[in-house]
């Protein structure tokens, strides 16, 4: 693994960042199930492959979907969109987003964009939709498209604006109640939108669609 960090032809940071952290996981792993430890010790403490199996698994599953979506994407391009109607709205799409006054909205405020207990980092195409807010995306600090964040993480990054997926009405009343959340600014000061599920989840045209809400509402509070 350390072989192929030194190889490497990429300069860029925060890959390898990622990948450095990855071999650090992987030697404290190692050393753990070298060194002794006592009949206590080895009745309470976790598998320490488990964390990183259970990244693997996650990572696979977004790999999968990934691969769905890209082959939906393409069909549905062939089947509603000539190439002229698809080329208008890649134009348009990136017209808005790159609008200067709706890159002003969120003024620098922090925030989260949370699915559940996970959030869109930094490469995710939602952490770029905060980006183009003008948000500080707190999330970034994980290091990872879809990191799962801690209790603490979110309590320590205090995010002033929270974004939140819901699926159906009744859903953001039971996310408010969430330990990790209530002492956040964004709680305190009520500054929590909520947006579907069907409208942020998916890459499409509609993404437009939830960028002009977080906008609107980054403009209004």
């Amino acid at each position: 693994y350390l072989d192929y960090v030194r190889k490497m032809d990429t300069k860029d940071m925060d890959v390898m960042s990622e990948f450095l952290v990855m071999a650090a996981t992987l030697v404290k792993i190692k050393s753990k199930m070298l060194l002794p430890a006592e009949e206590e010790e080895q009745e309470e403490e976790e598998d320490p492959r488990q964390e990183l199996v259970e990244r693997l698994l996650e990572y696979k599953m977004y790999k999968y979907a990934s691969f769905e979506l890209k082959d939906r994407q393409v069909d549905a391009g062939k089947v509603f969109f000539k190439d002229a109607a698809a080329e208008k709205i890649a134009r348009d799409f990136d017209a808005e987003i790159r609008d200067e006054r709706g890159r002003q909205a969120g003024r620098g405020r922090k925030a989260l964009f949370m699915f559940g207990n996970m959030a869109a980092g930094r490469g995710s195409f939602v952490g770029g939709l905060l980006g183009a807010c003008g948000l500080k995306n707190c999330a970034d600090a994980a290091g990872a498209p879809w990191p799962v964040l801690s209790r603490e993480f979110i309590v320590s990054a205090a995010p002033e604006i929270i974004f939140a997926e819901v699926v159906k009405d009744g859903d953001g009343k039971a996310l408010l109640k969430r330990f990790a959340w209530a002492s956040t600014p964004a709680v305190t000061n009520s500054m929590i939108c909520f947006i579907s599920r069907d409208i942020a989840t998916i890459p499409s045209p509609r993404v437009l669609e939830a960028l002009r809400i977080m906008r609107a509402f980054c403009a209004k509070n």
